[in-house]
């Protein structure tokens, strides 16, 4: 099996369960790590859910506030996994709930 072939494999299988294939990282299969990103739409999709609204345009995020709390959000497409997983922990929300919601 060529590296092209084991690529061509493991992106498959990231798209099959839904990650996208950015850049390396976090999940292990075999020897390779890959990076898992999360939609930016999605995440501020969910914090809308959890009671935050916009509150202004930061100088590189788009901050959100529920009226105690202000989050910032980056503006790129997309949000790595340790971003998202420190907003789930700023708004108070279990990793594996915010995952699924923006899953």
């Amino acid at each position: 099996m060529t590296d092209d072939t084991i690529r061509l494999a493991e992106v498959h299988w990231f798209e099959a369960h839904g990650i996208r294939k950015k850049k390396m990282y976090q999940v292990k299969l075999g020897q390779r790590l890959f990076f898992m990103s999360y939609k930016r739409s999605k995440i501020i999709k969910v914090l809308r859910e959890y009671g935050f609204t916009f509150l202004r345009e930061g100088g590189n995020h788009t901050i959100f506030t529920n009226g105690e709390i202000n989050i910032p959000v980056g503006r790129h497409k997309e949000i790595d996994r340790d971003t998202a997983r420190a907003i789930a922990k700023e708004i108070q929300i279990e990793w594996e709930e915010f995952k699924r919601h923006i899953n």
